[in-house]
Parts: structure tokens; sequence; C-alpha cells
């Protein structure tokens, strides 16, 4: 059973909301996340601003999928694993009891958010990344989330225009820089800058993010 803000959807409360439009204007992965925020044996209460809250957790995780695709160097794996086998193992008992996606959810983005922190202090390598990664895939998966993926000509590509972007802003040459930019977001990218390099990620277009 479906509220919205409290109150029973009907027409005559005049608080229908279609799945058409809720789709137009957040994609199906939000709507996903929303969903599965719920008990499926509870009532879910539709409101804007959980929405808003699962579309924040969408781009961390778009974040958290793009540095692990994107990382390179060796080592660190070791450090880490017991930590990410561990959610997986929690997401895993949460999904078969009672199929309760709520605190599966809340073990994925554990997982997420201990995948940024390294990302933040540059730690992802890519032998951590290989080993995440499948991991990662797989929580995708049974929970029915999907990521925009770049092809691997879609990242050599994107790397060359920062690389020649970097190279204006050195000769400070910043209004070719900032063209740029705004081409390669103009191509749904968004740029995640480090102290080292910067990464990027290709970002699911939604209306309601604007």
């Amino acid at each position: 059973m479906i509220t919205i803000n409290g109150e029973k959807m009907s027409k005559s409360l005049g608080n229908v909301k279609t799945v058409r439009h809720v789709l137009e204007n957040w994609g199906p992965n939000v709507i996903r996340l929303f969903c599965l925020s719920g008990h499926y044996s509870k009532p879910i209460d539709y409101t804007e601003d959980l929405l808003k809250e699962n579309l924040v957790k969408w781009r961390q995780l778009e974040t958290c999928y793009y540095e692990l695709r994107l990382a390179n160097g060796t080592g660190g794996a070791d450090s880490i694993s017991s930590i990410i086998l561990d959610s997986k193992q929690k997401f895993d008992i949460s999904i078969e009891n009672d199929f309760n996606t709520p605190q599966a959810l809340t073990e994925f983005f554990n997982m997420i958010k201990n995948i940024n922190g390294l990302a933040a202090e540059e730690k992802i390598t890519k032998d951590i990344a290989d080993m995440i990664m499948p991991i990662l895939e797989y929580m995708l998966d049974v929970l029915g989330l999907n990521v925009v993926k770049a092809t691997d000509n879609e990242i050599s590509s994107i790397f060359e225009l920062i690389k020649t972007r970097e190279e204006y802003r050195k000769n400070k040459q910043f209004e070719e820089a900032d063209s740029i930019r705004e081409k390669i977001s103009n191509m749904g990218i968004s740029l995640i800058d480090h102290k080292e390099k910067t990464l990027w990620m290709k970002k699911e277009e939604i209306k309601a993010d604007y």
C-alpha cells in the first residue's frame, strides 16, 4: 500500500502520482531505492523529500562505481577485503531474513561509504577495485539497480579531454579549460577532482536533479 505524505492515494484527494510521472522525473533507479527502503509487508509513504534522499544516495553509488572502474596502481586489497566480505555477508543475511531490504540497503551503503572514504584519501588501487567490483556488481544485480556505464572508447576519449583541460589550466588558458569542462558536462560526465588526479563519473540523467 502506498500513501502520499501520510494520506491514502486517491483521485478524490487529488494526490495521485502516476508511475509515468515519477519515472520521467526521478528515473527507475531512484524509484527502486525508494521502494526497497521500506519493508514489503508494510505501507510505504511517498514524499518528494524521500526521493531526494535516495537521489543523493544514487549519486554516491555512481561515484563509488567509477572510482573503482577507473582505478589504477597496485596493492592494498588485503587491508580491506575482510570489511567488504563482511558487508556482503550481512547483505545476504538481510535479504534471506524475510527479504529485509531496508537492512540490506543499510549494509550496502555502509560499504559504499567505506569505499568512497578510501577514494577521497586516494587509496583505491586497481587491485582493490578488482577485488570489490564483483561484489558491488552482485549487490547491484540483487537490488535490480543499473549504473550507466561507459565503454572503453568513451573512457579513452574522456581522459584525453581531461588531459587537454589540465594543459589549458597549467597555461592559464582558463576560458579554453572551461570550454572543455562544459563539453565534458554535456556528455553527461561529472568530474571528480582529487589532489593528484582527476577522475569522473557518467551520471544518469534525472530531471529532478536540476
